[in-house]
Protein backbone atom coordinates (compact mmCIF):
# COMPACT_ATOMS: atom_id res chain seq x y z
CA UNK A 1 0.00 0.00 0.00
CA UNK A 2 1.50 3.58 -1.10
CA UNK A 3 2.35 6.11 1.77
CA UNK A 4 -0.19 8.33 2.57
CA UNK A 5 -0.47 11.57 3.71
CA UNK A 6 -3.53 11.93 6.30
CA UNK A 7 -5.34 14.83 8.28
CA UNK A 8 -6.50 13.87 11.79
CA UNK A 9 -9.99 11.98 11.27
CA UNK A 10 -10.21 11.66 7.52
CA UNK A 11 -9.69 9.39 5.07
CA UNK A 12 -8.09 10.21 1.88
CA UNK A 13 -10.08 9.45 -1.44
CA UNK A 14 -9.44 7.08 -4.07
CA UNK A 15 -8.03 4.66 -1.92
CA UNK A 16 -9.51 0.99 -2.96
CA UNK A 17 -11.96 -1.03 -0.52
CA UNK A 18 -8.92 -2.72 0.79
CA UNK A 19 -7.14 -0.03 1.15
CA UNK A 20 -9.95 1.67 3.24
CA UNK A 21 -10.07 -0.96 5.39
CA UNK A 22 -6.16 -1.13 6.28
CA UNK A 23 -6.42 3.02 6.94
CA UNK A 24 -9.58 2.42 9.78
CA UNK A 25 -7.22 -0.76 10.81
CA UNK A 26 -4.25 1.90 11.51
CA UNK A 27 -5.99 4.78 12.83
CA UNK A 28 -7.99 2.29 15.42
CA UNK A 29 -4.31 1.51 16.47
CA UNK A 30 -3.15 4.57 16.60
CA UNK A 31 -5.73 6.22 18.88
CA UNK A 32 -5.80 3.42 21.31
CA UNK A 33 -2.15 3.92 21.74
CA UNK A 34 -2.94 8.10 22.17
CA UNK A 35 -5.52 6.77 24.49
CA UNK A 36 -3.17 4.34 27.14
CA UNK A 37 -1.57 7.56 28.35
CA UNK A 38 -4.27 9.31 29.33
CA UNK A 39 -6.09 6.22 30.63
CA UNK A 40 -2.99 4.96 32.35
CA UNK A 41 -2.89 8.59 34.55
CA UNK A 42 -6.64 8.83 35.50
CA UNK A 43 -6.37 4.81 36.62
CA UNK A 44 -5.87 4.14 40.78
CA UNK A 45 -4.31 0.82 41.75
CA UNK A 46 -7.65 -0.89 42.17
CA UNK A 47 -8.61 0.14 38.14
CA UNK A 48 -5.10 -1.77 37.07
CA UNK A 49 -5.43 -4.87 39.37
CA UNK A 50 -8.95 -5.62 37.72
CA UNK A 51 -7.25 -4.41 34.23
CA UNK A 52 -4.69 -6.90 34.69
CA UNK A 53 -7.28 -9.59 35.90
CA UNK A 54 -9.73 -8.90 32.95
CA UNK A 55 -6.27 -9.17 30.42
CA UNK A 56 -5.48 -12.79 32.03
CA UNK A 57 -9.37 -13.66 31.81
CA UNK A 58 -9.29 -12.34 28.02
CA UNK A 59 -7.35 -15.44 27.19
CA UNK A 60 -9.74 -18.26 28.57
CA UNK A 61 -12.97 -16.13 27.06
CA UNK A 62 -10.75 -16.62 23.54
CA UNK A 63 -10.38 -20.28 24.23
CA UNK A 64 -13.48 -20.58 25.08
CA UNK A 65 -14.96 -19.01 22.07
CA UNK A 66 -12.85 -20.64 19.91
CA UNK A 67 -13.37 -24.12 20.85
CA UNK A 68 -17.05 -24.08 21.46
CA UNK A 69 -19.54 -27.33 22.36
CA UNK A 70 -19.39 -30.54 20.81
CA UNK A 71 -23.21 -31.46 20.30
CA UNK A 72 -24.96 -34.85 19.17
CA UNK A 73 -26.27 -34.33 15.53
CA UNK A 74 -28.63 -36.79 16.38
CA UNK A 75 -29.75 -35.23 19.65
CA UNK A 76 -29.95 -31.60 18.10
CA UNK A 77 -32.23 -32.77 15.39
CA UNK A 78 -34.96 -34.62 17.97
CA UNK A 79 -34.19 -31.23 19.82
CA UNK A 80 -35.45 -29.12 17.42
CA UNK A 81 -38.10 -31.49 16.12
CA UNK A 82 -40.12 -30.96 19.89
CA UNK A 83 -38.95 -27.48 20.08
CA UNK A 84 -40.99 -26.52 16.67
CA UNK A 85 -44.15 -29.01 17.89
CA UNK A 86 -44.08 -26.51 21.31
CA UNK A 87 -43.93 -23.42 19.44
CA UNK A 88 -46.93 -24.86 17.01
CA UNK A 89 -48.49 -25.90 20.33
CA UNK A 90 -48.46 -22.38 22.52
CA UNK A 91 -49.14 -20.32 19.08
CA UNK A 92 -52.52 -22.37 18.12
CA UNK A 93 -53.16 -21.75 22.27
CA UNK A 94 -52.25 -18.14 21.98
CA UNK A 95 -54.79 -17.81 19.15
CA UNK A 96 -57.61 -19.74 20.90
CA UNK A 97 -57.30 -17.50 24.22
CA UNK A 98 -57.77 -14.43 21.74
CA UNK A 99 -60.30 -15.04 19.50
CA UNK A 100 -62.44 -15.58 22.65
CA UNK A 101 -61.27 -12.21 24.07
CA UNK A 102 -60.26 -10.17 20.88
CA UNK A 103 -61.10 -10.78 17.39
CA UNK A 104 -57.33 -10.33 15.70
CA UNK A 105 -55.06 -13.07 15.97
CA UNK A 106 -52.03 -11.79 18.26
CA UNK A 107 -48.39 -12.24 16.70
CA UNK A 108 -46.25 -13.36 19.62
CA UNK A 109 -43.56 -11.83 17.96
CA UNK A 110 -44.79 -8.35 16.87
CA UNK A 111 -44.12 -6.05 20.12
CA UNK A 112 -46.84 -3.43 19.00
CA UNK A 113 -49.48 -6.13 18.86
CA UNK A 114 -48.57 -7.68 22.14
CA UNK A 115 -48.14 -3.79 23.61
CA UNK A 116 -51.90 -2.35 21.93
CA UNK A 117 -53.32 -5.93 23.58
CA UNK A 118 -51.87 -6.09 27.04
CA UNK A 119 -52.15 -2.27 27.86
CA UNK A 120 -54.83 -0.92 25.25
CA UNK A 121 -57.11 -3.40 25.01
CA UNK A 122 -56.68 -5.02 28.54
CA UNK A 123 -56.25 -1.97 29.98
CA UNK A 124 -53.24 -3.51 32.42
CA UNK A 125 -51.22 -0.77 33.84
CA UNK A 126 -48.19 -0.24 32.02
CA UNK A 127 -44.95 -1.76 33.39
CA UNK A 128 -42.56 0.51 31.76
CA UNK A 129 -38.77 -0.20 30.68
CA UNK A 130 -36.09 1.61 28.73
CA UNK A 131 -35.69 1.79 25.52
CA UNK A 132 -31.75 2.58 24.62
CA UNK A 133 -32.42 3.30 21.17
CA UNK A 134 -34.77 6.08 21.21
CA UNK A 135 -33.66 6.66 24.93
CA UNK A 136 -37.45 7.23 25.84
CA UNK A 137 -39.32 4.90 28.19
CA UNK A 138 -41.93 2.91 26.79
CA UNK A 139 -44.57 0.25 28.09
CA UNK A 140 -42.86 -3.27 28.31
CA UNK A 141 -43.25 -6.17 26.42
CA UNK A 142 -40.27 -8.37 26.93
CA UNK A 143 -39.68 -11.25 29.08
CA UNK A 144 -39.29 -9.52 32.51
CA UNK A 145 -42.02 -6.79 31.68
CA UNK A 146 -44.43 -9.90 30.53
CA UNK A 147 -43.76 -11.53 33.57
CA UNK A 148 -44.55 -8.66 36.18
CA UNK A 149 -47.88 -8.46 34.41
CA UNK A 150 -48.35 -12.51 34.53
CA UNK A 151 -47.56 -12.01 38.23
CA UNK A 152 -50.10 -9.19 39.15
CA UNK A 153 -52.73 -10.03 36.98
CA UNK A 154 -54.37 -13.21 36.65
CA UNK A 155 -56.14 -12.37 33.46
CA UNK A 156 -52.94 -11.76 31.68
CA UNK A 157 -51.49 -15.23 32.87
CA UNK A 158 -52.87 -17.51 29.85
CA UNK A 159 -51.87 -14.94 27.34
CA UNK A 160 -48.20 -14.55 29.10
CA UNK A 161 -47.39 -18.57 29.39
CA UNK A 162 -48.37 -18.90 25.78
CA UNK A 163 -46.19 -15.85 24.23
CA UNK A 164 -43.20 -16.79 26.15
CA UNK A 165 -43.67 -20.05 25.63
CA UNK A 166 -43.10 -19.39 21.66
CA UNK A 167 -40.62 -17.14 22.03
CA UNK A 168 -38.53 -19.38 24.33
CA UNK A 169 -38.79 -22.30 22.33
CA UNK A 170 -38.55 -20.56 18.50
CA UNK A 171 -35.40 -18.64 19.74
CA UNK A 172 -33.99 -22.08 21.10
CA UNK A 173 -34.64 -23.80 17.93
CA UNK A 174 -32.91 -20.89 15.85
CA UNK A 175 -29.82 -21.42 17.86
CA UNK A 176 -29.55 -24.46 17.08
CA UNK A 177 -30.73 -24.47 13.26
CA UNK A 178 -28.24 -21.57 12.02
CA UNK A 179 -26.00 -21.78 15.44
CA UNK A 180 -24.29 -24.77 14.47
CA UNK A 181 -20.68 -25.24 12.63
CA UNK A 182 -21.62 -26.66 9.13
CA UNK A 183 -18.85 -29.32 9.51
CA UNK A 184 -17.52 -29.82 13.74
CA UNK A 185 -21.47 -29.69 14.45
CA UNK A 186 -20.23 -27.13 17.78
CA UNK A 187 -21.57 -24.26 18.84
CA UNK A 188 -19.24 -21.64 19.72
CA UNK A 189 -20.44 -18.63 21.17
CA UNK A 190 -18.59 -15.41 21.97
CA UNK A 191 -17.77 -14.81 25.74
CA UNK A 192 -16.26 -11.88 27.10
CA UNK A 193 -14.41 -10.23 30.21
CA UNK A 194 -16.58 -7.28 29.90
CA UNK A 195 -19.55 -5.99 29.43
CA UNK A 196 -21.47 -7.13 33.20
CA UNK A 197 -20.88 -4.36 36.11
CA UNK A 198 -20.00 -6.90 38.15
CA UNK A 199 -17.41 -8.36 36.60
CA UNK A 200 -19.21 -11.76 35.41
CA UNK A 201 -18.32 -13.03 32.15
CA UNK A 202 -20.74 -12.23 29.36
CA UNK A 203 -21.71 -14.42 26.12
CA UNK A 204 -23.77 -13.62 22.85
CA UNK A 205 -23.90 -14.45 19.92
CA UNK A 206 -20.25 -14.71 17.88
CA UNK A 207 -19.12 -12.45 15.04
CA UNK A 208 -20.36 -15.65 12.61
CA UNK A 209 -24.00 -14.77 13.91
CA UNK A 210 -24.05 -18.43 15.53
CA UNK A 211 -24.19 -19.18 19.01
CA UNK A 212 -26.46 -17.38 21.87
CA UNK A 213 -26.23 -16.76 25.23
CA UNK A 214 -23.93 -19.87 26.84
CA UNK A 215 -24.49 -19.20 30.31
CA UNK A 216 -28.25 -19.28 30.16
CA UNK A 217 -28.84 -22.65 28.23
CA UNK A 218 -31.20 -25.12 30.60
CA UNK A 219 -30.68 -28.57 31.73
CA UNK A 220 -33.08 -29.88 28.91
CA UNK A 221 -30.38 -27.80 25.88
CA UNK A 222 -27.00 -28.81 27.54
CA UNK A 223 -28.14 -32.58 27.31
CA UNK A 224 -27.13 -32.15 23.75
CA UNK A 225 -23.55 -31.07 24.52
CA UNK A 226 -22.01 -34.40 24.53
CA UNK A 227 -18.46 -35.66 24.72
CA UNK A 228 -17.04 -37.13 21.51
CA UNK A 229 -15.40 -40.33 21.78
CA UNK A 230 -12.46 -40.86 23.89
CA UNK A 231 -13.44 -37.91 26.41
CA UNK A 232 -15.56 -36.94 29.29
CA UNK A 233 -17.23 -33.57 30.58
CA UNK A 234 -16.09 -32.18 33.34
CA UNK A 235 -18.41 -29.82 35.64
CA UNK A 236 -16.45 -28.15 38.79
CA UNK A 237 -18.58 -25.67 40.38
CA UNK A 238 -17.69 -23.62 44.24
CA UNK A 239 -19.96 -24.99 46.71
CA UNK A 240 -22.70 -22.15 48.27
CA UNK A 241 -20.06 -19.96 46.36
CA UNK A 242 -22.37 -16.23 47.30
CA UNK A 243 -23.13 -17.60 50.88
CA UNK A 244 -19.51 -18.13 51.49
CA UNK A 245 -18.87 -14.38 50.14
CA UNK A 246 -22.09 -12.87 51.87
CA UNK A 247 -20.50 -14.79 55.66
CA UNK A 248 -17.61 -12.62 55.09
CA UNK A 249 -18.30 -9.57 53.97
CA UNK A 250 -20.75 -9.44 56.82
CA UNK A 251 -18.05 -11.05 58.91
CA UNK A 252 -21.01 -13.42 60.90
CA UNK A 253 -19.02 -16.46 62.08
CA UNK A 254 -22.16 -18.36 62.30
CA UNK A 255 -23.20 -17.96 58.73
CA UNK A 256 -19.57 -18.81 57.68
CA UNK A 257 -19.50 -21.97 59.86
CA UNK A 258 -23.53 -22.72 58.44
CA UNK A 259 -22.26 -22.62 54.91
CA UNK A 260 -19.15 -25.31 55.75
CA UNK A 261 -22.46 -27.75 56.56
CA UNK A 262 -25.78 -27.98 54.98
CA UNK A 263 -26.16 -24.15 54.77
CA UNK A 264 -29.97 -24.34 54.33
CA UNK A 265 -30.42 -27.08 56.13
CA UNK A 266 -28.28 -25.36 59.45
CA UNK A 267 -30.14 -21.97 58.38
CA UNK A 268 -33.79 -24.02 59.05
CA UNK A 269 -33.02 -25.31 62.20
CA UNK A 270 -31.37 -21.56 63.63
CA UNK A 271 -34.26 -19.93 62.35
CA UNK A 272 -36.44 -22.03 63.38
CA UNK A 273 -35.71 -23.43 66.63
CA UNK A 274 -36.54 -26.86 68.05
CA UNK A 275 -37.48 -27.74 64.17
CA UNK A 276 -36.93 -32.00 63.91
CA UNK A 277 -37.69 -32.41 60.42
CA UNK A 278 -36.35 -29.92 57.65
CA UNK A 279 -38.11 -31.42 55.47
CA UNK A 280 -41.47 -31.09 56.68
CA UNK A 281 -44.17 -28.68 55.12
CA UNK A 282 -43.90 -24.74 56.09
CA UNK A 283 -46.11 -23.55 53.71
CA UNK A 284 -48.18 -25.35 50.85
CA UNK A 285 -45.59 -27.74 49.04
CA UNK A 286 -42.73 -25.62 50.52
CA UNK A 287 -40.59 -27.18 53.12
CA UNK A 288 -38.80 -25.43 55.50
CA UNK A 289 -35.14 -26.39 54.08
CA UNK A 290 -37.09 -25.03 50.81
CA UNK A 291 -37.73 -21.89 52.32
CA UNK A 292 -34.75 -21.52 54.09
CA UNK A 293 -32.92 -21.97 50.99
CA UNK A 294 -35.11 -19.13 49.16
CA UNK A 295 -35.82 -17.19 51.48
CA UNK A 296 -32.83 -16.85 52.71
CA UNK A 297 -30.99 -15.89 49.62
CA UNK A 298 -33.60 -12.74 48.80
CA UNK A 299 -33.05 -11.64 52.42
CA UNK A 300 -29.58 -11.71 51.88
CA UNK A 301 -30.12 -9.13 48.96
CA UNK A 302 -31.89 -6.59 50.60
CA UNK A 303 -35.42 -8.06 49.57
CA UNK A 304 -38.45 -6.71 51.07
CA UNK A 305 -41.23 -9.38 52.61
CA UNK A 306 -44.00 -8.14 49.93
CA UNK A 307 -41.42 -8.54 46.90
CA UNK A 308 -40.50 -12.23 48.20
CA UNK A 309 -43.63 -13.06 48.75
CA UNK A 310 -45.31 -12.27 45.37
CA UNK A 311 -42.24 -14.14 43.87
CA UNK A 312 -42.59 -16.84 46.48
CA UNK A 313 -45.97 -17.35 46.33
CA UNK A 314 -46.90 -17.10 49.83
CA UNK A 315 -48.63 -14.49 52.15
CA UNK A 316 -46.17 -11.45 52.92
CA UNK A 317 -46.67 -12.14 57.03
CA UNK A 318 -44.67 -15.75 56.67
CA UNK A 319 -41.75 -14.26 55.13
CA UNK A 320 -41.87 -10.95 57.31
CA UNK A 321 -41.71 -13.76 60.37
CA UNK A 322 -38.74 -15.51 58.34
CA UNK A 323 -37.01 -12.64 58.08
CA UNK A 324 -37.38 -11.48 61.49
CA UNK A 325 -36.18 -15.03 62.91
CA UNK A 326 -33.01 -15.12 60.18
CA UNK A 327 -31.94 -11.64 61.09
CA UNK A 328 -32.16 -12.97 64.63
CA UNK A 329 -29.57 -16.02 63.67
CA UNK A 330 -27.55 -13.35 61.51
CA UNK A 331 -27.64 -9.71 62.73
CA UNK A 332 -24.21 -9.17 61.03
CA UNK A 333 -26.10 -9.67 57.85
CA UNK A 334 -28.30 -6.96 58.60
CA UNK A 335 -25.31 -4.79 60.28
CA UNK A 336 -23.65 -4.97 56.64
CA UNK A 337 -26.38 -4.16 54.64
CA UNK A 338 -26.80 -1.15 56.61
CA UNK A 339 -23.17 -0.60 55.95
CA UNK A 340 -22.83 -0.94 52.14
CA UNK A 341 -26.45 1.52 51.97
CA UNK A 342 -24.22 4.00 54.00
CA UNK A 343 -21.35 3.59 51.80
CA UNK A 344 -23.62 4.14 48.56
CA UNK A 345 -25.09 7.00 50.35
CA UNK A 346 -21.79 8.77 51.21
CA UNK A 347 -19.68 7.96 48.44
CA UNK A 348 -21.84 5.62 45.52
CA UNK A 349 -18.66 3.38 45.42
CA UNK A 350 -18.03 -0.03 46.51
CA UNK A 351 -14.76 -2.03 46.01
CA UNK A 352 -14.46 -5.48 46.67
CA UNK A 353 -11.54 -7.00 48.35
CA UNK A 354 -10.10 -8.53 45.18
CA UNK A 355 -9.92 -4.71 43.85
CA UNK A 356 -12.51 -4.64 41.49
CA UNK A 357 -14.17 -1.05 42.08
CA UNK A 358 -17.94 0.11 41.00
CA UNK A 359 -19.59 3.60 41.01
CA UNK A 360 -23.19 3.57 41.55
CA UNK A 361 -24.76 6.27 39.66
CA UNK A 362 -28.52 5.43 40.53
CA UNK A 363 -30.65 7.87 43.12
CA UNK A 364 -27.90 7.12 46.48
CA UNK A 365 -31.89 6.84 48.31
CA UNK A 366 -33.60 4.56 46.05
CA UNK A 367 -33.95 0.76 47.18
CA UNK A 368 -32.96 -0.33 43.89
CA UNK A 369 -29.55 1.44 44.37
CA UNK A 370 -29.38 -0.21 47.45
CA UNK A 371 -30.35 -3.80 46.30
CA UNK A 372 -28.11 -3.53 43.26
CA UNK A 373 -24.89 -2.33 45.90
CA UNK A 374 -25.51 -5.16 48.19
CA UNK A 375 -25.87 -7.72 46.05
CA UNK A 376 -22.47 -6.38 43.81
CA UNK A 377 -20.27 -7.51 46.79
CA UNK A 378 -20.93 -11.23 46.75
CA UNK A 379 -21.71 -11.46 43.07
CA UNK A 380 -18.81 -9.58 42.12
CA UNK A 381 -16.31 -11.56 44.48
CA UNK A 382 -17.38 -14.80 42.91
CA UNK A 383 -17.36 -13.72 39.70
CA UNK A 384 -13.40 -12.69 40.03
CA UNK A 385 -12.79 -16.11 42.39
CA UNK A 386 -13.88 -18.36 39.79
CA UNK A 387 -11.82 -16.22 36.81
CA UNK A 388 -8.64 -16.73 38.82
CA UNK A 389 -9.47 -20.25 39.58
CA UNK A 390 -9.99 -21.35 36.24
CA UNK A 391 -6.94 -19.17 34.95
CA UNK A 392 -4.89 -21.23 37.67
CA UNK A 393 -6.29 -24.91 36.25
CA UNK A 394 -5.11 -23.77 32.38
CA UNK A 395 -2.04 -23.16 33.64
CA UNK A 396 -1.57 -26.37 35.59
CA UNK A 397 -3.10 -28.23 32.31
CA UNK A 398 -0.68 -26.70 30.29
CA UNK A 399 1.88 -27.64 32.27
CA UNK A 400 1.70 -31.12 32.07
CA UNK A 401 2.92 -31.51 28.29
CA UNK A 402 0.70 -34.90 27.32
CA UNK A 403 -2.36 -33.69 28.80
CA UNK A 404 -1.66 -30.29 26.93
CA UNK A 405 -1.25 -32.14 23.36
CA UNK A 406 -4.07 -34.42 23.46
CA UNK A 407 -6.30 -31.55 24.51
CA UNK A 408 -5.12 -29.07 21.78
CA UNK A 409 -5.49 -31.70 19.14
CA UNK A 410 -8.95 -32.47 20.08
CA UNK A 411 -10.05 -29.05 21.17
CA UNK A 412 -10.62 -29.69 24.76
CA UNK A 413 -10.19 -28.33 28.24
CA UNK A 414 -11.81 -25.29 29.18
CA UNK A 415 -15.12 -25.04 26.90
CA UNK A 416 -17.56 -22.51 29.35
CA UNK A 417 -17.61 -20.39 32.08
CA UNK A 418 -21.42 -20.63 34.63
CA UNK A 419 -20.37 -17.33 36.93
CA UNK A 420 -19.44 -20.29 39.94
CA UNK A 421 -18.93 -23.27 37.52
CA UNK A 422 -16.44 -23.90 34.82
CA UNK A 423 -17.18 -26.86 32.15
CA UNK A 424 -13.83 -29.16 30.68
CA UNK A 425 -13.87 -31.71 28.04
CA UNK A 426 -10.88 -34.04 29.37
CA UNK A 427 -9.93 -37.25 27.62
CA UNK A 428 -10.73 -40.09 29.49
CA UNK A 429 -7.05 -41.43 29.35
CA UNK A 430 -5.57 -39.75 33.21
CA UNK A 431 -9.19 -38.28 33.89
CA UNK A 432 -8.61 -39.41 37.66
CA UNK A 433 -5.65 -37.07 37.82
CA UNK A 434 -6.68 -34.68 36.20
CA UNK A 435 -10.21 -34.17 37.96
CA UNK A 436 -8.55 -34.09 40.98
CA UNK A 437 -5.65 -31.36 39.92
CA UNK A 438 -8.96 -29.38 38.85
CA UNK A 439 -10.24 -29.04 41.88
CA UNK A 440 -7.11 -28.67 43.59
CA UNK A 441 -6.19 -25.74 41.53
CA UNK A 442 -10.11 -23.71 41.06
CA UNK A 443 -9.86 -22.84 44.58
CA UNK A 444 -8.81 -19.17 45.03
CA UNK A 445 -8.22 -17.69 48.77
CA UNK A 446 -9.03 -14.67 49.67
CA UNK A 447 -7.58 -13.27 51.95
CA UNK A 448 -9.91 -11.25 54.73
CA UNK A 449 -7.33 -10.25 57.55
CA UNK A 450 -8.99 -10.69 61.12
CA UNK A 451 -11.43 -13.08 59.58
CA UNK A 452 -9.01 -16.09 58.03
CA UNK A 453 -9.10 -16.93 54.75
CA UNK A 454 -11.94 -17.68 52.50
CA UNK A 455 -11.57 -20.63 50.55
CA UNK A 456 -14.44 -21.46 48.91
CA UNK A 457 -14.50 -25.39 48.55
CA UNK A 458 -15.14 -26.64 44.65
CA UNK A 459 -17.40 -30.07 44.09
CA UNK A 460 -17.12 -32.05 40.72
CA UNK A 461 -19.26 -33.24 38.42
CA UNK A 462 -18.69 -36.05 35.37
CA UNK A 463 -20.60 -37.14 32.82
CA UNK A 464 -20.63 -37.95 28.92
CA UNK A 465 -23.13 -35.10 28.28
CA UNK A 466 -23.91 -31.99 29.98
CA UNK A 467 -26.89 -32.46 31.33
CA UNK A 468 -27.89 -33.36 34.73
CA UNK A 469 -28.11 -37.61 35.48
CA UNK A 470 -31.55 -38.50 35.71
CA UNK A 471 -33.23 -41.76 34.53
CA UNK A 472 -34.41 -40.29 30.85
CA UNK A 473 -30.60 -38.99 31.12
CA UNK A 474 -28.38 -41.74 32.60
CA UNK A 475 -25.15 -40.25 30.81
CA UNK A 476 -25.92 -37.05 32.55
CA UNK A 477 -23.33 -35.57 34.75
CA UNK A 478 -23.31 -37.27 38.18
CA UNK A 479 -21.28 -36.09 41.18
CA UNK A 480 -17.32 -37.45 41.85
CA UNK A 481 -14.95 -37.10 44.23
CA UNK A 482 -10.88 -38.16 44.60
CA UNK A 483 -11.26 -42.22 44.74
CA UNK A 484 -14.22 -43.07 43.25
CA UNK A 485 -13.05 -44.20 39.61
CA UNK A 486 -14.47 -43.32 36.19
CA UNK A 487 -18.11 -44.64 36.10
CA UNK A 488 -20.43 -43.23 33.74
CA UNK A 489 -23.81 -43.94 32.06
CA UNK A 490 -24.57 -45.46 29.12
Amino acid sequence: MPIVTMQPGVIPEGLTAYQTYQVYNCLDSAITAQLLPIMLSMANENHLRTYARERRVASLCLEMSRKGFPTNEMAVLELVSQLDREASKAKDALHLFCVAVWHPLLNPNSWQQVEAFFYDYLLLPPVWQYDHKTKQRKRGTNRDALEKLRDAYPSARPFVNAILSYREAVKLAGVFKKGLEPRSKRLRCQFSPTGTDTGRLSSQTNPFGRGTNAQNLNDRVRRVVEAPPGFLIAYPDLKTAESYAVGYLSRSPRYIAACSSDLHTTVARLVWSGLKDVNAYFYRDMTYRDMAKRGGHGTNYYGTAKTMAMFLKVETALIAAFQESYFGAFPEIAEWQLEVIAQIQSTGRLVTPLGRERQFWGRPDDSVTHRAAIAHGPQSLVADIMNEGLCQVQEYLMKECDYARIMAHNDAGLIAQVHDAGAFLIPLGGAEEILAAILEHIVFPVDFGSQGVMAIPAEMSIGLNWGKEKNNNPAGLRAWKPGDGILLGA
